[in-house]
């Protein structure tokens, strides 16, 4: 998230992922079947998600590399209609099973849940 330096101050990352060792920038977790905000029984609709980006001043939302399987669709319709990439990251992955010890860069998209990113 090097793209996001220098920035931190102006909001919060939406994250779906639980190695945060390296991130360097306030954040929420997203993953609605370990945090307690993202309620998996609340039908998530566009008025509650602007809800949530609003009250957690969520700045970025951080797709890596997919969505949990029970916002997906939503998630991903609003990312095709109202979130602009702002910035993107590269990460290494294990690629099927680690004992064979391959891994595989996986390209991870910063978005901004606003029509425009402030540069």
């Amino acid at each position: 998230m090097a793209e996001t330096s220098g920035r931190e101050s102006e909001g919060r990352a939406l994250i779906f992922f639980r190695h945060v060792y390296y991130l360097r920038v306030p954040y929420a977790y997203g993953h609605p079947d370990a945090s307690r905000a993202m309620n998996p029984e609340v039908p998530y609709t566009d008025d509650v998600w602007d809800s949530l980006f609003r009250n957690q001043h969520i700045r970025w939302v951080v797709r890596a590399p997919d969505y949990p399987e029970s916002r997906n669709t939503v998630l991903k319709r609003l990312e095709s209609e109202k979130f602009v990439q702002c910035a993107t990251g590269t990460v290494e992955d294990w690629a099927g099973n680690r004992i064979g010890g391959t891994r595989e860069l996986q390209p991870i998209p910063i978005l901004c849940p606003e029509l425009t990113c402030r540069k």
